[in-house]
């Protein structure tokens, strides 16, 4: 898909490999669309985010030096 005209995404060069991303992010816009043709709403894909960051953050600062 080409993304070069959807003002919420955007490619950088070196960021993912410049795969474009939702802006402001480093989640691919075609895994947005991936999920959405799997019939997951808009509000289900953003819970998913949310609740895999959360515990990707925590995993993390289990790591992190000082934690």
């Amino acid at each position: 898909m080409d993304w070069s005209n959807c003002p919420d995404a955007e490619r950088i060069p070196g960021k993912v490999s410049g795969a474009w991303l939702v802006v402001g992010t480093r989640i691919p816009a075609d895994a947005v669309v991936d999920n959405a043709d799997d019939c997951f709403s808009a509000e289900q894909i953003v819970a998913e985010i949310r609740d895999h960051g959360s515990g990707l953050l925590d995993a993390a600062a289990g790591i992190m030096p000082g934690s």
